[in-house]
């Protein structure tokens, strides 16, 4: 089961619909994506001979979505599809086992239509608001965006987002002020989420 590459249009609403989501909109399109890949994995493909095929030649599931995988499918369809990879794990025994996730390689692909995609509208003043306005890229998918040799719409992304990392570093200085017991302010509102925020600045992810 081969992902299809992504429809330029399409790849353009659903980024701005993920950027009105809470954390980085590339860890919420690539979380989307695999949710859908993996449904349709276990709701239509499962006795597909040529998903069963490519599961065989690529080997498992990474640590990631191996947990993704268990959450989202049911104990018949994991038990066909483990058990036929467990049966070829066991037929190269004791050779290595060096699987090659095939949900991260469907992520990168629509990652990296993603990216492109802010790349090519980001100096557009909607989408520039829309971006203003969100919590931005985490860091390792800023600078999957952006280090790939210097190009100048990226120079929008990094003052946004230099902003955006400042002022969460002075909320969550915020916080740890006003936590002392003398202190007499009230946290922010963005004081009282930055500590969450930051983690997932910094290492990625989304939702509240």
């Amino acid at each position: 089961m081969r992902g299809k590459q992504p429809d330029r249009r399409l790849c353009f609403y659903d980024l701005l619909d993920a950027l009105r989501q809470p954390g980085c909109p590339l860890c919420h399109l690539a979380a989307e994506a695999s949710e859908r890949w993996l449904r349709s994995l276990f709701h239509e493909q499962v006795t597909d001979a040529e998903t069963r095929l490519l599961l065989r030649r690529q080997g498992a599931f990474c640590a990631r979505h191996t947990e993704q995988a268990l959450r989202t499918g049911d104990p018949l369809g994991s038990s066909i599809i483990y058990g036929d990879l467990a049966r070829c794990a066991l037929d190269a025994f004791p050779a290595k086992w060096n699987p090659k996730c095939p949900l991260c390689e469907q992520e990168e692909q629509v990652l990296g239509a993603m990216r492109n995609t802010l790349l090519d509208h980001i100096e557009e003043e909607d989408v520039r608001v829309d971006y203003e306005a969100s919590d931005g890229l985490c860091l390792p998918h800023l600078y999957g965006t952006v280090g790939r040799g210097r190009d100048p719409r990226a120079d929008v992304l990094l003052a946004i987002e230099r902003g955006k990392i400042d002022a969460l570093s002075r909320e969550c200085a915020g916080f740890v002020a006003k936590s002392h017991y003398d202190h007499p302010g009230e946290l922010t509102r963005g004081e009282a989420t930055a500590w969450r925020r930051a983690a997932r600045k910094l290492g990625g992810g989304h939702g509240n």
